[in-house]
């Protein structure tokens, strides 16, 4: 199974990400999935794009399941026995994504990944999208009222 098929109201992290070390992913509809390995164990961040749901999971267990209204935000985990302060969302004007994890006052992972080169596709397949429904609204319309 893929992120973009995973049911996001599940309680545990897509199977293909388990045991993944920082295989970002992202879709319109399931958000961004996160992971990363710290001490051996697998952390997993999801936000969604829609409901504005965040969520975590060690070793996929679920540890944070919230609402988060902001562009970033900050969650503490426990991992082997400390706490990991995890950071994660967007910066740049919404043009990059980001994690930054520290245990104490040592980064222990940080990712930053830059949206405006990647997402250029989804824009082209917005715009074609509206065309299309414009076009077949239009056919509709005259149809019904022709």
């Amino acid at each position: 199974m893929n992120p973009e098929e995973h049911n996001s109201t599940e309680n545990s992290p897509p199977t293909d990400l388990q045991g993944s070390d920082g295989g970002l992913t992202f879709s319109l509809r399931d958000g961004m999935y996160m992971p990363f390995m710290y001490k051996g164990h697998q952390i997993v961040i999801h936000q969604s794009t829609w409901t504005f749901r965040e969520k975590m999971w060690v070793d996929d267990q679920l540890v944070v399941n919230e609402l988060g209204y902001r562009m970033s935000s900050t969650h503490t985990l426990p991992v082997d026995g400390e706490e990991l302060e995890v950071s994660f969302g967007y910066n740049k004007g919404a043009s990059e994504i980001f994690v930054n994890a520290r245990a104490g006052d040592e980064v222990v992972y940080q990712m930053a990944h830059n949206l405006a080169k990647s997402s250029s596709n989804w824009w082209v397949s917005i715009l074609l999208g509206a065309a299309f429904g414009f076009v077949f609204g239009y056919l509709v319309v005259g149809s019904l009222l022709g």
